[in-house]
């Protein structure tokens, strides 16, 4: 048991890391040399717990990096290359291409988001939210103040708890559903930045617009439905994108992601949520 658990650490330490230097071109020698143990010794248990060999695991964890910063800035293919530790702007886009099946240009004006080459970090701790369902929503709308953000990846987790209170105290001031609907574009200015657009607010159940209603199209969207709190908030999100939609091949097509909070009476900023989340996509789980 205490050998298993030695590992476990291990593997954590490695796995942390990467993350940490994944912008500077490491290697299983640079990771050999962090950890005091041998190649062979530190691959062994790495595949054992996270099945796939430690320098695929590098490989795809930078190009899921470097995809997300395709996706949701304008920063430029050779500043992103130079960003994750890439020799030269040809060899990253080589190693996207293998990875992606599209240069990184290609892969950036995709009119959908293919997560099918991304690869999450690997986490010990189980994240469950359930299946999913495919469903279509009919165009609706949306009684709320509109709010602009402008942030830089990662997402600063302080950004997450203002956005967990503000819901909170949305279901408690008007005791019923929230609806929240965010977009998130590549900021026109700032090559490293991105621009969030939310409304949080009730729906209008009315057929017509009223004045200061935000419209969301109607389209197809994969539902998913689980219970989280304040700390699992963003996780959750993460998860989906980054297992579920690799795993089903789903595509994200271009709108709003869609949460809906039920009301269940006073809440507090610690208690859990029960939440039904909608991502736009465009095709279906096999």
């Amino acid at each position: 048991m205490y050998c298993h658990m030695l590992k476990k650490n291990i593997v954590q330490e490695v796995l942390n890391y990467i993350e940490n230097n994944i912008d500077v071109n490491i290697n299983i020698d640079d990771i050999s040399r962090f950890t005091g143990y041998s190649r062979r010794h530190i691959q062994t248990i790495f595949k054992h717990h996270v099945r796939i060999p430690i320098g695929l695991y590098i490989r795809k964890r930078r190009v899921t990096r470097a995809s997300i910063f395709l996706r949701l800035t304008n920063m430029n293919v050779i500043d992103i290359s130079a960003k994750f530790g890439y020799d030269s702007q040809q060899s990253f886009c080589r190693e996207f291409k293998k990875a992606a099946g599209l240069t990184p240009l290609q892969y950036r004006r995709s009119c959908c988001w293919d997560f099918s080459p991304l690869l999450a970090e690997f986490n010990f701790s189980h994240i469950d939210v359930g299946s999913f369902q495919i469903c279509t929503l009919p165009e609706g709308y949306i009684s709320g103040q509109m709010s602009h953000q402008e942030i830089t990846i990662p997402i600063n987790e302080n950004i997450l708890d203002v956005r967990w209170n503000s819901i909170v105290n949305h279901l408690n001031n008007l005791k019923q559903n929230i609806w929240a609907i965010s977009e998130y574009n590549a900021h026109k200015k700032h090559s490293m930045r991105i621009k969030i657009s939310s409304i949080i607010g009730v729906r209008n159940k009315e057929v017509n617009k009223k004045p200061g209603d935000h419209p969301y199209p109607s389209g197809i969207y994969a539902r998913f439905s689980f219970r989280c709190n304040k700390e699992e908030y963003s996780k959750y999100s993460k998860h989906i994108y980054l297992n579920i939609f690799p795993k089903h091949r789903l595509k994200r097509r271009p709108a709003p992601d869609i949460e809906v909070f039920t009301y269940n009476g006073y809440a507090r900023p610690d208690n859990a949520l029960d939440c039904e989340y909608y991502i736009p996509v465009e095709t279906v789980a096999e």
